[in-house]
């Protein structure tokens, strides 16, 4: 079953990858390494599912996906940077109560990829 949302992602992650294909001089992308954040809410499996299913025709046909999960980080102005289990979110520090910020977790790009 693909999502939607993971779906959109891939088609752009593929975008991005043939784009840069296409401005290096490349036939194919063998690997393309893309690091999501944990607060994207994205499914990895839906995400990998998207990939196998949309990467067909295009310059990435044979290439693997490496995914790298951002963890979430939060920042207390008081009490400085943490780490915040998602399941756990509170936009208060758990130590003084302040209000937080996320400082990361958030990240949606693509790393690197590996050209033919």
């Amino acid at each position: 079953m693909e999502s939607m949302h993971e779906a959109s992602i891939v088609r752009n992650i593929i975008e991005i990858a043939e784009r840069e294909a296409h401005r290096h001089g490349a036939s194919a992308i063998s690997r393309i390494k893309i690091r999501i954040g944990e607060f994207r809410g994205v499914v990895g499996e839906a995400l990998e599912f998207s990939f196998e299913v949309l990467k067909a025709g295009t310059l990435a046909a044979g290439a693997c996906l490496e995914v790298e999960t951002v963890p979430l980080r939060m920042s207390c102005r008081s009490c400085g940077e943490y780490h915040c289990v998602l399941s756990e979110l509170s936009f208060n520090c758990p130590t003084c109560g302040e209000a937080v910020l996320v400082t990361g977790g958030r990240e949606l790009e693509v790393e690197y990829l590996e050209l033919d």
